[in-house]
């Protein structure tokens, strides 16, 4: 009778996992329903949702590392494949992301973001993984050079790496769930004609600040999927758990 407690809780507790992570997709996706898209001239200070095309503020655009693209935000990593025994893996040798404010517009106006602390949803990555076959892309060499990160090998002319980036564009469009604040008091960059008077960040007392290169309907989408499989692996698991148990009692 131990032993078929013990499976019991250990199979529970395996399956809690997707159960909650199901869950939370969930949680997400009736948030996102729920919260209708408002057009930046309306705003009203909490949660909005709002879909626009970027635009630079006065703090300008930076160039990402790896594709050498103008952006308001980038994020990302470089790996190594590097051997060990008798296999290898991927280790991470660099790694960063980089933020500036920047403005979203729609037809009736302009609000000022600061994409910091947000969850940042890029649907549309840069991924390379370079082989034999395929060179390191030129344009991440000038960044490779300039941190002192060695690419170059005796055998094959290059190592085997993995390349990731993900960018936020000016003039790309964005989905944005977030919460405004008021903003009279932001004297770093004034209000432009037209701009609602409104930040919108995330503060310490906020719970969702998330934005995304894709539409409502795409986002909605991809999270639906994930919510399924959440809940359809913690129930197999539950299922092959009571499988088992089933199986000892008889």
């Amino acid at each position: 009778m131990d032993l078929i407690i013990i499976f019991g809780i250990i199979f529970f507790i395996i399956g809690l996992a997707p159960l909650f992570i199901g869950m939370k997709y969930h949680k997400f996706r009736k948030l996102v329903l729920k919260t209708p898209t408002s057009k930046i001239w309306d705003l009203h200070n909490g949660l909005v949702e709002i879909y626009g095309e970027v635009e630079p503020s006065d703090e300008g655009t930076m160039v990402s590392p790896i594709t050498q693209k103008e952006c308001v935000y980038y994020k990302y990593k470089i790996q190594e494949y590097r051997s060990h025994g008798k296999g290898g893996s991927y280790v991470t040798i660099s790694k960063g992301k980089a933020h500036r404010l920047f403005y979203l517009r729609d037809m009736t106006g302009f609000v000022l973001v600061d994409s910091r602390n947000a969850k940042i949803d890029i649907f549309n990555k840069y991924k390379i993984t370079t082989s034999f076959f395929r060179n390191i892309p030129d344009s991440a060499i000038p960044f490779l050079e300039k941190n002192n990160i060695i690419y170059k090998s005796y055998l094959v002319g290059h190592k085997n790496m993995r390349f990731e980036e993900e960018v936020i564009m000016p003039y790309k469009k964005i989905y944005l769930l977030g919460s405004t604040k008021n903003r009279f008091n932001l004297e770093r960059i004034p209000i432009k004609p037209g701009e609602a008077a409104a930040l919108i960040q995330k503060g310490a007392y906020d719970e969702k600040y998330y934005m995304a290169d894709a539409t409502e309907s795409q986002i909605l989408s991809k999270y639906k999927i994930r919510e399924y499989l959440g809940l359809v692996s913690a129930a197999s698991i539950f299922l092959v758990g009571i499988a088992i148990i089933v199986s000892l009692v008889f």
